[in-house]
C-alpha cells in the first residue's frame, strides 16, 4: 500500500497518542515525535516498506552485541512467508556465544592493522562463514548501535571508542563484500538499544500503563532473567520463544544441567549455559551473561517487529483491536519473568 493511503487509513481511525506510540514501540520505531501528524507519518513510512521475511524459505539472522572483552554473537534461523506471519514456527538458535577480542594480537595496544585483521576474521570466519552445506551468509546482520556516552557521562571511555570502531569495521567489511560478490549480500541493520530495552522491559501500552516498569539497572537484570526463564522452560520441554538447533541440543549433558540447576544467579547461569552449548571451548571471556542475553533479544526483537508490521498491514481497517492483540500477545510472552 502506498504511504498516502496508509496515512488516510490511520488518520480516519482517530487513534490516541498512546495508541500511535504503541504502534511505534511494537514496530521498533524510535519514540521521538510527540504530535499525531508526525507519528502517523513515521508509522506510514514504516508500514509502506517491504517486509524482510515474506518468501516461503529459510532465513538466517546474525545478531551481535559489540564489546571488546564481551563480543556476543547469536545466529537464528527461521521460516519465512506464511509460517513466519502466523508465528506457527519458532526461530532456532544455531549459534550463541561470546568472545574476548583482546585475545587477537595487537588489540590491547590498538593497532589499526590488528583491528583490520580481527574485523576480517569476524566477518569471514563467524558472520559469513562457509560450511559443509555452503556459505552461511546471513539474510540479516543486526548490530547493536554503540553509544559514545552512557548515563549522562561527560567523558568518552577508551573501551567505548574501540567498540564503535569494531562496529563500523564489521559493517564496512560486510557491505564491501556484498558489493563485490552477490553471494555475500545481506541486509545490515543498526539496532537501537533503547527500542530493544523498551520492548522487553518498561513496556508502555496503549492505555498509558507500563508493564515491567523499572530503572536501567533493574532492566538489565530483568532481561537476563527473561532469557534465563526461556532457556529453563526449553530445557524442561515446555514452550519458550525459540528452539535450539540440533547441533546445540546434542551438546546438552545431564551432568552439566545438574550444575546449572544449583546456580541461582541469572547472569552466571546464562554464561554457564553458553559454555555448555559451545564445547569445545571457543575461548575465554568475562563470566557474565547480560551481553549474551542482549544479543539474543536484539534478534528476537527484529522478528517481533516484523511480525507486528505484517499484522498491522493486514488489519488496517481495525487498528484499535489489532493494537490490543499485539500488546496482549507480547505481555503473555514476557510474563514468564514473573513465574
Amino acid at each position: 500500500m502506498l504511504r498516502e493511503e496508509l496515512v488516510k487509513s490511520i488518520t480516519k481511525q482517530k487513534l490516541t497518542n498512546f495508541q500511535l506510540l504503541s504502534i511505534c514501540r511494537n514496530c521498533g520505531l524510535p519514540i521521538g515525535a510527540s504530535n499525531k501528524a508526525q507519528l502517523i507519518e513515521d508509522i506510514s513510512l514504516c508500514l509502506a516498506r517491504e517486509s524482510l521475511f515474506t518468501e516461503n524459505k529459510k532465513y538466517s539472522i546474525v545478531s551481535i552485541d559489540v564489546g571488546v572483552k564481551n563480543f556476543a554473537f547469536t545466529r537464528l534461523q527461521l521460516e519465512g512467508g506464511n509460517v513466519f506471519k502466523s508465528r506457527s514456527s519458532l526461530p532456532s538458535i544455531l549459534e550463541w556465544f561470546k568472545l574476548d577480542l583482546e585475545q587477537f594480537e595487537g588489540m590491547k595496544t590498538f593497532s589499526p592493522l590488528a583491528y583490520s585483521r580481527m574485523a576480517y576474521y569476524l566477518v569471514e570466519k563467524l558472520i559469513c562463514k562457509s560450511s559443509d552445506t555452503g556459505l552461511l551468509t546471513p539474510s540479516v546482520l543486526l548490530i547493536e548501535r554503540q553509544r559514545f556516552r552512557s548515563n549522562g557521562g561527560s567523558s568518552v571511555l577508551e573501551s567505548v571508542i574501540k567498540s564503535n570502531i569494531i562496529e563500523n569495521m564489521i559493517i564496512s567489511n560486510v557491505y564491501a563484500m556484498g558489493q563485490m560478490n552477490n553471494d555475500y549480500k545481506t541486509n545490515i541493520i543498526s539496532s537501537s538499544p533503547a527500542s530493544m530495552v523498551n520492548f522487553w522491559t518498561n513496556y508502555k501500552m496503549s492505555d498509558g500503563s507500563t508493564y515491567l516498569s523499572m530503572n536501567s539497572k533493574n532492566s538489565k537484570n530483568s532481561r537476563m532473567v527473561l532469557v534465563d526463564r526461556w532457556f529453563d522452560a526449553l530445557l524442561k520441554g515446555t514452550p519458550a520463544s525459540f528452539l535450539l538447533g540440533d547441533q546445540l541440543s546434542n551438546r546438552i549433558k545431564s551432568k552439566e544441567l545438574a550444575i546449572l540447576a544449583r546456580c541461582s544467579n541469572p547472569s552466571r547461569r546464562i554464561y554457564l549455559l553458553m559454555e555448555m552449548l559451545n564445547k569445545p571451548s571457543i575461548g575465554s571471556s568475562v563470566v557474565k551473561g547480560d551481553d549474551l542475553a542482549d544479543s539474543l533479544l536484539h534478534g528476537l526483537s527484529l522478528l517481533r517487529f516484523e511480525q507486528n508490521k505484517m499484522k498491522l498491514r493486514e488489519n488496517l481497517e481495525d487498528l484499535h483491536a489489532t493494537i490490543n492483540q499485539i500488546e496482549q500477545s507480547h505481555v503473555q510472552e514476557i510474563s514468564i519473568i514473573n513465574q
